[in-house]
């Protein structure tokens, strides 16, 4: 009588180890990804708000060209947006949405400006909402 030898049948199927480490390899892979991201927003909404500001210059200059000078510094950006007191010919140059930056401060204007001497300023406060920092975004840089 002859004996047949045993064949082992490996189980098929992953470890518990095997598993858990392709769930730390994900969500390495996720979280690396999330961190880089949120560079490339914060640049995005830089790079937003100085176009923004070349905008608003160009838009300064139509109103210029239409007024014969600028807001004055009373008046603001809103200038753009609303008919001031006591101007005759005007139009809308500009929307209320345009009013705010990225970070959903109002951008502002100065005239006379403080940087540009004997022009105008324009600029956003940055991310942090506080003039005179580092991160302030303006028309003389």
């Amino acid at each position: 009588m002859k004996t047949q030898p045993r064949i082992r049948r490996r189980q098929s199927g992953f470890t518990l180890m095997e598993i858990m480490l392709v769930m730390f390899i994900i969500a390495l892979i996720i979280g690396s990804g999330v961190f880089m991201m949120r560079n490339v927003s914060e640049g995005a909404q830089i790079s937003r708000a100085e176009s923004d500001i070349k905008t608003w210059e160009t838009i300064l200059l139509r109103y210029r060209t239409t007024h014969l000078s600028l807001p004055t510094q009373a008046q603001g950006l809103e200038a753009t947006v609303r008919r001031p007191d006591g101007v005759k010919k005007w139009m809308q140059l500009a929307t209320e949405n345009a009013l705010n930056d990225p970070w959903q401060h109002k951008y502002q204007y100065r005239n006379p400006g403080k940087k540009n001497v004997g022009r105008h300023d324009i600029f956003s406060l940055g991310p942090d909402g506080v003039e005179g920092t580092d991160d302030d975004i303006g028309n003389w840089e």
